[in-house]
């Protein structure tokens, strides 16, 4: 890698991987960084080989340009963000994860970039967490929940994490009936991880939509839910003409900041209206 230029395309790597004949999918990481970022106005994206984004890593969080983890190096003015490929029109979920080099997931340290080399100081100390709901702990189940977006990021907390909208759960797609063309109800269902404060917002189509707290030492022993409601029409607010969905839709998801500073992101829900 160079800059935005890759000595290797992105195209070629997935030519290679479908000629072995396995399964397998890309992620794209750490998007904001100042020198090596990929932005969504280029002309290349495929939801069946890249379904999951990471969101945050030891680098800092590429959710979108101003947040509370900036990306270590500066950031990029490019449309390069989560809520930028949202925008126009990817279907991803979300992960995090450690990209330290240093083979210690979602562990705290002193951001060794390898085992045995002195500790640099850039970075965040919690590496992040990928978070899967799956049938059962098996490789295959993983794979398959993680291909079909059954997934959340976490900086570091072990927090349960839920977005419904209807009986559509986090990382799917549903079509608009006439109830939801008008009013939708989004659920978030959140356990708490040795917190007992914590702030969720609801972001919808890549901007924050409504903001709630929860707060006190019953959280912690109690799957909280919390109700958001968008009573606006869903043909005023849908997003038109996208890059990758021309086709009009609205996308949800929820962003958690608990009281100790950790972080959590849900993959979004997205509703179609044609």
């Amino acid at each position: 890698m160079r800059g935005t230029s890759p000595q290797v395309h992105l195209k070629e790597l997935w030519c290679f991987l479908d000629g072995t004949g396995k399964a397998y999918f890309t992620a794209p990481h750490h998007t904001g960084r100042a020198a090596k970022y990929r932005a969504w106005d280029e002309d290349y994206y495929d939801a069946q080989r890249e379904p999951l984004f990471e969101i945050y890593s030891s680098w800092g969080s590429s959710e979108k340009r101003h947040s509370r983890l900036p990306i270590s190096g500066g950031n990029n003015d490019a449309p390069a963000y989560f809520v930028d490929a949202l925008k126009a029109g990817t279907r991803f979920g979300v992960i995090a994860s450690s990209d330290d080099h240093a083979t210690l997931p979602g562990a705290a340290h002193h951001f060794r970039v390898d085992a045995f080399r002195v500790p640099t100081l850039n970075g965040h100390a919690h590496k992040g967490l990928a978070a899967v709901r799956a049938p059962e702990l098996t490789r295959s189940a993983l794979f398959d929940a993680m291909r079909s977006r059954q997934t959340y990021a976490t900086t570091h907390a072990r927090s349960l994490v839920d977005l419904h909208i209807g009986d559509a759960a986090t990382g799917e797609e549903l079509r608009a009936d006439g109830t939801l063309k008008g009013r939708r109800t989004i659920r978030v269902r959140y356990t708490p991880d040795a917190a007992s404060a914590a702030r969720i917002t609801l972001m919808r189509n890549g901007e924050e939509f409504d903001t709630k707290a929860l707060r006190g030492p019953e959280i912690g022993a109690a799957a909280n839910e919390v109700e958001f409601v968008d009573a606006e029409p869903l043909e005023r607010v849908a997003l038109k003409g996208a890059k990758f969905h021309p086709a009009p839709f609205v996308v949800y998801y929820a962003r958690i900041e608990d009281g100790n500073g950790a972080h959590q992101w849900t993959s979004p829900i997205w509703i179609d209206l044609e």
